[in-house]
């Protein structure tokens, strides 16, 4: 990997991740992202870290406006009634117009006075392509991921030209696995 991590430090990530996870207002997908990096102060590398979810940019959350109940999709009408959605398509063409993906909002509250210093980003779902573009321009040289997501084979490509890892990552029995291998191998 690019950027090296320890347990002790994806111990903190991940602890992260599962927090800000769990803020998401998505009615569809809870989508987490923590940017992690070292930054030299005293003559010592410290973390820092920052974390997104993906959310609305206004008082209208989604999951007050749609519900996902055992794979079906139901969204709120104009007259506060919830109304079946066969495909999902209400939902998807709302949330391309109202939400901001977790991994933005991460690099906006990434205070990035050190643009060229190298970081790693941990996101439970793999990015969609403006969300990787985005990341591989603010010098993230390696994305660990939990589950693939849509376009995942343009993803995989944009990150090879760029030389940034993208792997997947799972937790099993405790320990932590990056591309099936234990972490500490990794």
């Amino acid at each position: 990997m690019n950027f090296k991590i320890n347990k002790e430090e994806m111990l903190y990530i991940l602890n992260e991740l599962l927090r800000t996870k769990n803020m998401s207002t998505c009615a569809a997908k809870k989508v987490a992202c923590v940017l992690y990096s070292r930054r030299p102060v005293d003559g010592e590398l410290v973390p820092y870290m920052a974390s997104g979810y993906n959310k609305s940019v206004s008082s209208c959350q989604c999951n007050t406006q749609f519900q996902k109940i055992d794979g079906q999709w139901f969204f709120l009408n104009k007259n506060k009634e919830w109304k079946h959605d066969d495909t999902g398509l209400k939902h998807k063409l709302w949330s391309v117009t109202h939400e901001v993906h977790a991994e933005i909002m991460a690099l906006t509250e990434f205070s990035d006075e050190k643009p060229y210093e190298e970081k790693l980003a941990v996101v439970t779902w793999s990015p969609c392509l403006d969300c990787c573009k985005s990341l591989i321009n603010a010098n993230v040289k390696t994305i660990l991921y939990q589950y693939e997501f849509d376009n995942f084979e343009e993803i995989k490509e944009l990150c090879k030209e760029c030389n940034v890892d993208l792997c997947r990552f799972e937790v099993k029995n405790g320990v932590c696995y990056i591309d099936d291998i234990p972490l500490e191998e990794a």
